[in-house]
């Protein structure tokens, strides 16, 4: 830290505590990054850290949020400099439209029906299991839809000829598996993780070209506004099931800009060359 231009600290709570320690020791400038709530997180229930927490984004010398409801809420705190919103990107040469037919026979899907699905963390606290409930209320009604579903879970995935679990898909897979489905959705709660995160999958499956609908809160409110439709009631099956029906229909991707990590990168080369530039005039 001694040496540096600028610190940098991200990941946690802690990590910001730790790195405005540093900056004020060794009169580096920091920028803490916040690609979450981190007072949903535990460290920030621990007694003395909320409130160092929160000190630090006050006073430290910019802040970097991933979500502009993030922002907002950093702003509440008092704080008064700058806060920076930069959103989650994709790597475009990773995520990107490919032959739905040829991704169905490498993962072993089959070809002549439609297929929901989601990439991500199956649990009760992402309001996971209003998706399972939505397919059940969908089976009946539309014999060709199937439910196809990756990722670390808390719930029990029932068993069918019409649910296929891929588990933990690696990440290189992914891409893959989201070019073999008809609608992508994202399961979100309504609470202090949902209403302030970004969703990092939301720009991956906007990059491969497919439907995408989403729960309605925080960002992906505001970033499907133009497509109420898209947006389901948090926890509820049935609005779920609603939002999937529209969205087998409603195949619409053409989606607005999806930024890549290269423009994120550049954003905050910006932020900090700006500060690097403060510093050296108030010297």
């Amino acid at each position: 830290a001694r040496k540096s231009d600028v610190i940098w600290a991200c990941s946690d709570s802690f990590y910001g505590i730790i790195g405005y320690a540093l900056s004020r020791e060794y009169k580096v400038p920091l920028v803490f990054d916040l690609y979450d709530n981190f007072e949903y997180f535990l460290a920030a229930r621990l007694p003395v850290v909320k409130q160092l927490y929160r000190r630090v984004l006050r006073k430290c010398d910019a802040v970097t949020c991933v979500s502009t409801p993030l922002s907002h809420l950093v702003a509440c705190y008092g704080r008064k400099g700058a806060i920076a919103v930069l959103e989650n990107a994709v790597s475009k040469d990773r995520f990107r439209p490919m032959k739905k037919q040829e991704e169905r026979a490498a993962l072993g899907l089959p070809q002549n029906v439609r297929i929901v699905g989601t990439a991500g963390a199956l649990e009760k606290n992402r309001g996971f299991p209003a998706l399972l409930e939505a397919f059940d209320k969908l089976k009946a009604e539309f014999p060709d839809v199937h439910l196809a579903l990756a990722g670390p879970r808390d719930v029990l995935i029932p068993k069918g000829d019409r649910i296929h679990d891929f588990g933990i898909l690696t990440y290189d897979k992914v891409p893959s598996f989201l070019n073999a489905l008809d609608v992508a959705v994202i399961c979100m709660r309504d609470d202090g993780f949902g209403r302030y995160c970004f969703p990092q999958k939301a720009r991956e499956i906007m990059a491969c070209g497919i439907p995408l609908i989403a729960a309605r809160v925080g960002s992906m409110e505001a970033l499907l506004a133009d497509h109420p439709s898209w947006l389901f009631t948090p926890e509820d099956p049935e609005d779920l099931a609603r939002a999937i029906k529209n969205r087998l229909e409603d195949s619409y991707t053409s989606y607005s800009d999806i930024p890549s990590w290269s423009d994120i990168a550049a954003e905050l080369e910006g932020l900090i060359l700006k500060l690097l530039h403060e510093k050296t005039s108030s010297q």
